[in-house]
């Protein structure tokens, strides 16, 4: 088998195993087992188990952070100085678009909620350092719309639309994408639903 080939297998076992089972009760063990393939391959390919865990969320990642980069880039050359709710579907749409992928949204949704809740500390870190200058590009962005809130309110503001944004790719609410559904029109619809709602979480004047 090919080194590239080997490789894929490998991710691929993990993704399914991470998703079904969490990534510490998945073991390395089960991964070889799944891919067919011995535990040097992991090893060589990847060296260590977090290390393939960081494999597999780049897998999902990198395409969000690709579209919400060439969303804001095109967004800014629009206009330098664009309404707030065009920043939150920028940063919105892509997420739930990704999730709703008829092939990977399953395994997409699976592995980002698996992250912010059993792998935290370890997840925020890697955000922080592989995808960091997008999300402070926003950040500053949407800061820069609400000179009447502290740094620090608009950081924790935007948690609370990253958690509404996390459920809702989850489909664990009481809207989801049910059989016969056409997916853009759900999409159309969650997504203005979800910026109008962030939208109003973060302007809102303190008391």
């Amino acid at each position: 088998m090919a080194t590239g080939q080997t490789k894929q297998r490998i991710i691929q076992a993990a993704e399914h195993l991470f998703a079904s089972h969490g990534f510490v009760r998945a073991s390395l063990r089960q991964v070889t087992e799944l891919a067919e393939v011995n535990l040097a391959s992991v090893n060589y390919h990847f060296g260590s188990k977090e290390n393939l865990i960081q494999e597999v969320f780049r897998r999902h990642l990198d395409g969000l952070n690709v579209e919400r980069e060439k969303a804001f880039d095109e967004l800014m050359a629009a206009d330098p100085n664009p309404p707030l709710s065009d920043l939150l579907t920028a940063f919105i749409a892509p997420a739930l678009r990704l999730s709703t992928d008829p092939v990977h949204g399953e395994y997409f949704v699976q592995i980002v909620t698996r992250g912010f809740v059993e792998y935290k500390d370890q997840f925020r870190e890697f955000l922080s350092r592989e995808y960091g200058d997008i999300n402070r590009r926003f950040f500053a962005a949407i800061a820069h719309k609400l000179p009447h809130l502290p740094d620090q309110e608009v950081a924790r503001r935007l948690d609370f639309t990253i958690g509404a944004l996390t459920y809702s790719m989850g489909d664990f609410g009481l809207t989801k994408l049910a059989d016969g559904t056409d997916r853009e029109d759900y999409l159309r619809a969650t997504i203005d639903s979800l910026v109008r709602f962030s939208e109003a979480g973060l302007t809102r004047t303190p008391t």
